[in-house]
This record gives structure tokens, C-alpha cells and sequence, in this order.
């Protein structure tokens, strides 16, 4: 049993003694000696300024004792373990790409460019494109909760999708290939139909939208009722993981990766390209922006990019320390 399992189950213990003396549940009586006695606890976290500061919770001397695992420092832990991709590693990615299906490649230039999950770019909809693009010609497409467009918890947010790419992804929606993919799909050949779908018609992941209404819509419907399978990305998996053997055959040091590491990548190009700017603004602002474009809730998760970046650079630094002092003591072009 892990430490964390142990301390759930300690907390429920815990609940389950507070509440039976909390409502009087047993005569007061009959308990002889407390269960457990209350602690207040302070526990550091970082304000929305990147500030420390302490808060009190209260727990109790039945609570297990131990600090979770050091985090790995070669990972941001942003929905799990991730690792952004390097400029060259993206490189390669995109080179391999050019051989792919045209529906694959425009899925993952939106992943790269504009940060967004899987779930959030699948669920995107011909009519989406529809909208008038901003002053710098990008689109600023609502997401979440009333939009249609699939998010984590419904979070409301807006992704900005370069111009170039909305060019393309029009481009892509009037194709045979793609028309023939509306076909054969749930919402046929319609503006309503997803941007994306499989060489069967099926979406790469199934928004809420169309599992509600296959339940409540039209009765007199062909398709209302028929069985069909729920999709969540499992397609663009198993693509990934055919790219990746096909780049590793060529490259066999190529590391292998997660579509989600494709949002931390965007991350860390954003911050990046802020910090190399010549009218670099305030880290704070900068750091504002890039929880804004990745619709970070807690700017904790966006200031382990800055940290992740300072890593990187430290040991890129001591690696080259390291070796011109170890060259100098080496031996070369020697012959016996």
C-alpha cells in the first residue's frame, strides 16, 4: 500500500469518528477516551503573485506522517507527467509528418501551436471556423462550458489558432477525402460535422454534444438510437505510436512521447519566445500570459515551466564546464 493510500484511508477514519461525535450518533457516555485529537497543520503554497505563504488546515494525530516523492526534474507536471519537446526533437516530428494523413498532421499543428488537449481540438467543428479572425489575423475560438468544444471540467477559455493554420484547416474541410469522411458520419456532410474525423467516419473523440443528443434528439432520426462507438482519442494514440516507430527507425535515439506532451511543448515554446523578445516585458506578465494561453488555474503549474527552463539551462551549463575542463587532460590522435 502506497503512502498516499494509507493517508486517504487514515482521513476517512478520521471523518467517520468526527461525524459520529459531531451528531451525536453514540452516548457521549460511552465513549471512554477520544479517538483522535485535533492538529493544526500550516502547509507552504505560492500565491497568484508566485509568492509563498502559509495556510492552516486541521487535521488530526491519527494522520500518517511522510512527504510525497521528490518530482522528477526532467518533467513538468501539468495533468500528469509531461516533457516538452526539444526544437530539434520537433523538428524531426514535423519532417516525419509531411508522409502522414493530411486529417493527422493538422491535428498536430494545432497541439503544437496552440497548447489545446486532445479532447478540445477533436471536438472542434467546421462552423467554428466561421468567425471573424482578430487585428492580428489569428481566430480567438471560445472553448468549454456553452461552446460545443470539449474541455477538462468544462473550463472556459479561448485558444488562438494562427491565421495560416485556419487557411489550411479550410482548405482541409473541403477536400474529397474529407467530404467523403462527412459521408458516412453521424452529422454528415454539415457545418456541424468535426473537423476531424477517422477514414470510418467517426470522430477522434466524441463530444458531450453528440452523446446528448443521440439520446434526446429527433425520435424520427435514422440515427437516433443506433449503437455507435464512443471515441476518446484511441485512433490518434495508435497513430502516434506508428509515427514513433517509423521516426525511431531513422533516428533510433528519438525519445518517445505523448500526444499530451505536445501542450507542454506549446508551453514552453510560448515562454520562450517571450523571454528571447527585445522588449521582453515583466516575468510576472509574461508568466500571465502563458497561464492565459494554457488555461492554467493555479499559476504554481505555470511557474514550473520557468523552473523546467532554468533547469535545462543549468545543466547544459555545467555539462559544458564539465567537459572543457575534462578535455584539456585528454589524450588525442596519439599512435603507437
Amino acid at each position: 500500500m502506497t503512502l498516499d493510500t494509507g493517508k486517504k484511508r487514515m482521513s476517512g477514519i478520521h471523518r467517520f469518528y468526527k461525524n459520529i461525535i459531531k451528531f451525536k450518533l453514540i452516548d457521549s457516555e460511552l465513549i471512554v477516551e477520544a479517538p483522535y485529537e485535533e492538529v493544526i497543520r500550516y502547509i507552504e503554497t505560492t500565491t497568484d503573485f508566485g509568492l509563498k505563504t502559509f495556510i492552516t488546515v486541521s487535521s488530526s494525530d491519527l494522520a500518517l506522517q511522510g512527504s510525497k516523492p521528490l518530482p522528477d526534474p526532467d518533467f513538468i507536471y501539468d495533468d500528469g507527467k509531461t516533457k516538452p519537446l526539444t526544437m530539434h526533437e520537433q523538428m524531426v516530428l514535423l519532417k516525419a509528418l509531411k508522409k502522414c494523413d493530411r486529417a493527422y498532421q493538422l491535428l498536430f499543428y494545432l497541439a503544437i501551436f496552440t497548447g489545446a488537449r486532445l479532447q478540445t481540438l477533436s471536438t472542434i467543428r467546421i462552423c467554428d471556423l466561421n468567425r471573424q479572425l482578430d487585428y492580428e489575423g489569428n481566430l480567438r475560438l471560445p472553448v468549454g462550458a456553452g461552446t460545443g468544444i470539449d474541455t477538462k471540467k468544462k473550463a472556459r477559455m479561448t485558444i488562438i489558432i494562427p491565421g495560416w493554420l485556419v487557411d489550411d484547416l479550410k482548405i482541409y474541410i473541403r477536400c474529397s477525402i474529407a467530404q467523403g469522411r462527412r459521408e458516412s458520419s453521424y452529422y454528415g456532410d454539415t457545418e456541424s460535422n468535426y473537423i476531424f474525423l477517422t477514414s470510418k467516419g467517426t470522430p477522434f473523440y466524441t463530444s458531450k454534444q453528440e452523446m446528448k443528443e443521440r439520446l434526446t434528439g429527433d425520435p424520427n432520426s435514422s440515427n437516433f438510437g443506433q449503437p455507435y462507438s464512443h471515441t476518446e482519442g484511441e485512433a490518434v494514440r495508435q497513430f502516434l505510436q506508428t509515427l514513433i516507430r517509423d521516426i525511431q527507425k531513422a533516428s533510433p535515439g528519438f525519445e518517445r512521447f505523448k500526444f499530451h506532451d505536445l501542450r507542454a511543448t506549446f508551453g514552453m515554446n510560448l515562454l520562450e519566445d517571450e523571454l528571447d523578445r527585445p522588449d521582453r516585458k515583466p516575468i510576472t506578465a509574461i508568466l500571465e500570459l502563458v497561464q492565459q494561453r494554457m488555461g492554467h488555474r493555479n499559476k504554481e503549474i505555470t511557474l514550473q515551466y520557468l523552473n523546467y527552463r532554468s533547469r535545462i539551462e543549468w545543466k547544459n551549463h555545467v555539462q559544458d564546464q564539465f567537459e572543457s575542463k575534462l578535455f584539456s587532460h585528454v589524450v588525442r590522435g596519439r599512435s603507437e
